[in-house]
């Protein structure tokens, strides 16, 4: 079986949906051939150390969206990129054949024009089923695959068609508990992410705020950045937070030690399509607070973590209350089982391959 994975960025940025990309492409090709069509540009190091027995790298420039002015509404920005990408790839899908093409941008169906091969269409969020959902009615793909059921669901209300659910998974040989060293003997909450007001942010620092009235002994460090950085850190310092510490981007090779550090993993995203992070932190032996809502619904299991209400600031100050109560650190060895029985890329690439073997 030979497989195509077509993504323009997956060199070039460091978000969700390239992690799972080049994650899969590494696994399949234990199993397949694999063929990764990427554009041009990132790391020369990591595009050669992609190129192995039967995974193949294949490059074609294309226009990124950074390179175009900001004010551009996003749709655009997205057209810009896979419009030239096409354009350049056109060729390709006529010299190779593939059992399934695996495309992760409904934009990225033009391929249909091009070529005969199976497409398979995977939904990483619900941002492309909202502003592309004439294109998903008008160009069919031969399936479609969603990163939870949350997004399935959505993704089958606007298309009218079934949609297989394959969960985004972690490589737990990475993730996982090590030693690392405390400062202090307070509670700490870690989360990381886009600092993007949709995240939930005015939620998680209101919370914050009535635990600190209650216990001084809970402090939330949090790690990112993004567009709403300053406003989130300005509403911080308006409310009279104490017990929160910004430590802007965490370079990846030390997230691990940051999830390491902490007692428990926190995100207030109220809609989060899958929620990658939350994975992350239990493959390291940590229990989550989340909200019961989206991604993290299907992730969080019994004794793996706590659920709180969505939009309800007074439930998410409650859980973090009762988070430092509980047992943590028997909570994080149930979250690490959890993982690594339901979301490791092996188990990802398991459901992958059943659906390729339908197409």
């Amino acid at each position: 079986m030979r497989i195509a994975q077509y993504c323009q960025s997956v060199f070039n940025v460091s978000r969700g949906t390239e992690t799972f990309v080049k994650s899969i492409s590494t696994e399949l090709a234990k199993r397949c051939e694999v063929h990764l069509i990427a554009g041009t540009g990132g790391e020369k190091l990591e595009r050669k150390a992609f190129n192995r027995a039967r995974l193949r790298t294949f490059s074609f420039p294309y226009l990124m969206r950074s390179r175009l002015p900001s004010g551009l509404p996003r749709e655009w920005h997205y057209a810009a990129e896979c419009g030239t990408f096409f354009m350049n790839t056109a060729s390709h899908f006529r010299r190779y054949k593939y059992d399934v093409i695996h495309v992760h941008l409904p934009l990225n169906l033009v391929l249909k024009s091009v070529t005969k091969d199976p497409i398979l269409m995977n939904f990483h969020g619900g941002g492309s089923i909202v502003s592309y959902k004439n294109i998903l009615n008008s160009v069919t793909a031969d399936s479609y695959c969603a990163c939870s059921k949350f997004i399935a669901d959505w993704a089958e209300r606007t298309i009218k068609r079934r949609v297989h659910v394959v969960y985004d998974g972690v490589d737990p040989e990475y993730f996982k508990p090590v030693p690392a060293q405390r400062e202090t003997g307070k509670t700490i909450l870690f989360s990381i992410g886009a600092m993007l007001w949709w995240k939930g942010f005015e939620y998680l620092l209101s919370a914050m705020k009535i635990v600190q009235d209650k216990d001084e002994n809970i402090e939330l460090w949090i790690g990112g950045s993004g567009t709403d950085v300053k406003g989130i850190i300005e509403m911080a310092k308006r409310i009279g937070l104490k017990n929160t510490k910004f430590l802007g981007y965490i370079r990846q090779e030390d997230v691990v030690k940051m999830y390491n550090s902490c007692d428990a993993f926190i995100s207030a995203s109220p809609e989060e399509p899958f929620g990658i992070t939350f994975v992350e932190a239990m493959a390291c032996g940590k229990p989550v607070i989340a909200i019961n809502n989206g991604g993290p619904r299907e992730i969080v299991a019994k004794g793996t973590g706590f659920l709180a209400k969505p939009k309800s600031t007074l439930d998410l100050a409650e859980k973090i209350l009762r988070a430092k109560d509980s047992n943590l650190q028997k909570m994080g060895e149930l979250a690490r089982r959890h993982v690594v029985r339901n979301f490791t890329w092996e188990k990802t690439v398991d459901s992958l391959l059943k659906i390729y073997k339908k197409m």
